[in-house]
């Protein structure tokens, strides 16, 4: 019997840990790409970039940090600051498509005042 709970702690444990690396690796790459849009050279190399920061986004929505596990309400908002990011870099891939690189790097820096309103509550 104690060598189950033993087990059933231990596995807990490590999956709970596995998450939370996965999310901690996850925002390391929006990190990065978030890097990688400030220093596109083209409308191209921004809409390739800026493809590939929304489906990190997608992925790590469905992804909760121990922060909100069991808060439906926590859950939501972690979920709509996630769904913020994902439309500013859409708002900012149609600036760059119509032209505008500068004007949608510029709206890029949004998503660090995100980062910061939302890991305050969430990190």
């Amino acid at each position: 019997m104690k060598l189950k709970l033993f087990l059933a702690t231990t596995v807990f444990a490590f999956s709970t840990l596995g998450n939370a690396q996965s999310i901690k690796m996850e925002m390391m790459q929006l990190n990065m790409n978030t890097s990688k849009l400030m220093r596109a050279k083209s409308a191209d190399d921004f809409q390739a970039i800026a493809k590939d920061f929304i489906e990190i986004t997608e992925k790590t929505k469905s992804m909760l940090p121990d922060s909100v596990e069991g808060d439906k309400k926590a859950t939501e908002d972690y979920q709509a600051g996630m769904q913020k990011l994902i439309e500013v870099v859409k708002k900012a891939d149609e600036k760059a498509q119509s032209g505008d690189l500068q004007e949608a790097k510029m709206m890029i820096s949004e998503l660090e005042i995100l980062k910061r309103e939302y890991h305050k509550k969430y990190k």
